[in-house]
C-alpha cells in the first residue's frame, strides 16, 4: 500500500487591495549535502487556490515551512502581501494560518467549541455568528455541535482550515 496523501494548506487573509499575495523568487534550501528545494519561483494571486503536489522528498513541506518561517531559506526571497517576510515576519504571520498534514484537535470538543477555544488562545474575541460563518465556509455548519471525535479525517482537515 502506498503512502497516504498529506494536506498542505496555508490560509492567508489578504488586504482587499492586494493582487499578488505570495511571491517566491529563486527559493532554495540545502540541508548539509541535500538540496531540498532548488531555485523555486512562483506567485499566488488573490483568489487563487495553490497546491503542492509531488513525490516524497520533493520539497513540499520544506517550502511550506519556509513560508511560515519555521526554517530559514538558504537562498531566495519570499514576499507576502508585498512585504519581505524576513523584515515583516510578525505582521505577516499575524494574518496567516496553516495546516500541515493533519491538524491537532481536541476530540472531546465540538467543532464550535474548537473554533472558540483556538480564538481565545490567540487572544482574539470572535462573535458567535462569525465562528458559525467559518464553519459554514468549510462545510461543517451542520456539525457545529458534534464532537470532533465523530469526524472523518477530511472533516478534521476542514475544521483545521477553519481554525487556521
Amino acid at each position: 500500500m502506498g503512502a497516504k496523501p498529506y494536506l498542505y494548506c496555508v490560509v492567508i487573509r489578504a488586504p482587499k487591495v492586494m493582487e499578488s499575495i505570495i511571491k517566491v523568487t529563486h527559493l532554495s534550501k540545502v540541508f548539509k549535502e541535500i538540496t531540498a528545494v532548488n531555485d523555486l519561483s512562483f506567485t499566488v494571486k488573490k483568489g487563487d487556490v495553490y497546491g503542492f503536489l509531488g513525490q516524497n522528498g520533493a520539497g513540499k513541506s520544506t517550502t511550506i515551512r519556509m513560508l511560515l518561517t519555521l526554517i530559514e531559506p538558504t537562498a531566495g526571497d519570499i514576499e507576502i502581501f508585498g512585504y519581505n517576510l524576513k523584515q515583516h515576519r510578525k505582521e505577516i504571520l499575524s494574518n496567516t494560518g496553516a495546516v500541515i498534514e493533519r491538524p491537532d484537535l481536541y476530540k472531546y470538543l465540538t467543532a464550535y467549541e474548537t473554533l472558540h477555544l483556538f480564538a481565545q488562545m490567540s487572544g482574539v474575541k470572535i462573535p458567535r455568528q462569525q465562528l458559525m460563518e467559518q464553519l459554514e465556509m468549510v462545510g461543517l455548519a451542520n456539525r457545529a455541535h458534534s464532537k470532533v471525535r465523530t469526524f472523518s479525517q477530511g472533516m478534521k482537515q476542514r475544521l483545521g482550515l477553519a481554525v487556521a
